[in-house]
Parts: structure tokens; sequence; C-alpha cells
């Protein structure tokens, strides 16, 4: 009788043990198949919770570290579309506290839409809008393809940089972005039904690159007189007629048949807040 209970009792021991060994091994299964999943990029997947024990509070805390991972990749994306990839990686490989920044030489061009006030008087707000956000998305589309990047939108006016891999191909790459952009702002204008006019500025030198503001709310950007010069030089293209003005820094810094091109030579200007002339081009394009 003891041989047998024990048998009984040995009998329920490893069926226990089997059952238990079973959970054991579909619990391993399906954490394992989950995080495959998430190192994957599939961030849908969860742990099914089925047990109160430590492997459930294991299946719950990788669910808790799958919600994070959903909210940074979200925050990612909203903060890609804020930022460029190129910009976003300085910011995020630097200190997040720190405010300053660091010497470049680069080409900065500085675009704005002439008639812009004319423009939004003469239709509402929500045409505006829809307009502008037509205009950007060229703009900015054609600045990317030039390997330029956009800092900022100004109003209607666009501050992108150029040679930030390469600075002695800035200077080119700005002038055929500025080209394509004084072109595909007279498309634009042809299909809106609505005159979009674009004076672009040019100027290649020295800035700083880095955090502004507080320890509380900071800004990347591009400061220093190369990028004042390139705004002062976009507002001269208005008073000159022309789309497209660039310093003698860029216009030396072009290829042999850019600058066999169009180009007008200007000479030296006096620029709003400059004690000093700048020498400048002007570039003749058919739109």
């Amino acid at each position: 009788e003891v041989m047998f209970v024990m048998l009984v009792l040995l009998a329920f021991l490893v069926s226990v043990i089997v059952g238990y060994s079973r959970n054991l091994k579909l619990l391993f299964l399906n954490q394992t198949h989950t995080l495959e999943k998430v190192s994957a990029g599939d961030l849908q997947a969860y742990v099914p919770v089925i047990s109160n024990d430590e492997f459930g509070r294991i299946a719950f805390h990788t669910n808790t570290m799958i919600d994070g991972l959903r909210e940074k990749e979200k925050i990612q994306s909203v903060f890609g579309k804020m930022v460029s990839p190129r910009i976003a990686e300085r910011l995020l490989g630097s200190d997040h506290n720190a405010l300053g920044g660091e010497k470049l030489n680069v080409t900065v061009l500085m675009s704005d839409v002439r008639n812009f006030t004319a423009l939004s008087e003469s239709i509402t707000p929500e045409e505006l809008v829809s307009i502008m956000n037509k205009y950007f998305t060229a703009m900015v589309e054609i600045i990317h393809r030039h390997a330029g990047e956009v800092d900022k939108f100004i109003g209607d006016g666009i501050l992108a940089i150029f040679g930030l891999d390469d600075q002695q191909q800035g200077p080119q790459n700005a002038v055929s972005a500025a080209t394509e952009m004084a072109a595909a702002a007279a498309k634009l204008s042809a299909e809106l039904g609505q005159t979009i006019k674009v004076g672009l500025g040019i100027h290649y030198g020295e800035v700083i690159a880095g955090r502004i503001g507080s320890p509380d709310r900071q800004e990347f950007t591009f400061i220093g007189d190369t990028v004042n010069t390139a705004a002062r030089l976009e507002s001269a293209s208005k008073d000159l007629g022309k789309e497209i003005v660039v310093s003698q820094a860029v216009f030396e810094m072009l290829g042999q048949a850019s600058r066999a091109a169009a180009w007008q030579a200007v000479g030296f200007m006096s620029l709003k807040g400059k004690k000093r002339q700048i020498e400048t081009f002007a570039l003749n394009i058919a739109l």
C-alpha cells in the first residue's frame, strides 16, 4: 500500500513537472519570438501575460519596454520631420544640455518669396497655407537632392546649408539647387494660378553650428556673418531684378562650366548693415 501511494505521488509529481516544463517552454517561446520581432523592428508584437509568477512579470516588463520603444519611435518620426537626419545625428551625438557649437566652413543659401505680402492679402489663410505647403515641399525636395540641409523656415523664407560633408562642393550644389528652385517656383505659379517669385542669396564662409537658447529651450542652428551676408544678398536680388545673387567667394569656387553660364558681374555692393562692400555676381536664368 505504501509503495502504491508512493507510486501515485511520484506519478502526480512527474505530471506536475511535465506540465510546468511545458508551460515554461511555451513562456520562453513566446518571449523569444516577441523579442525576435522587436529586434527586427516590429513593435506591434506583445508577450502574452498568462501567469502571475516571475514569468508573468517578465512578460509584463517586456511589454512595457515595447510600449516605450513605440513612443520613442513616434518621437523620432516627428523629430525627423522637424530636423534633418544629419543635424539630428549631431544633436543626438552631443551633450543633451550643452549650449555652444563648432566652427564650420559651409555654403549658406537664403531664399524668400518676394510677393508674399501681396499674395497673403489676395487669398484666404487656408489657401495661403495650402500654397506655401506645396511651395516648401518642392523647395525642400530640390535642396535635399543637391545634398543641402534645411536649417529652418523663416516665415516664407528658407535657410539652407550646403557642404556639411564636402565644403568644396557646397557652392556648386547651392547654385544648382537655387537654379532649380527658381524654375520650380515659376512652374508652381503656372499650376496654382498665383504668381510666386523668389529671390535667392548664396554666400560661403565660416559659421558656428550648434545649440543656442537656454538650458530649458534650445534650438540647433547656424549663425554668423556668413548667414547674415546670404540674407543681405537675397535682399539685394530684388533691387537688382535677379533671382540669384552670389558672393565672389561662391563664384570663385564654381566649376568652369558653371562660371561660363550667363553670370553678370555686379561689382562691389554695400549691403545693409555691413561696413565692407562685397563683390557680387548675379545669374541670368530663363524661366
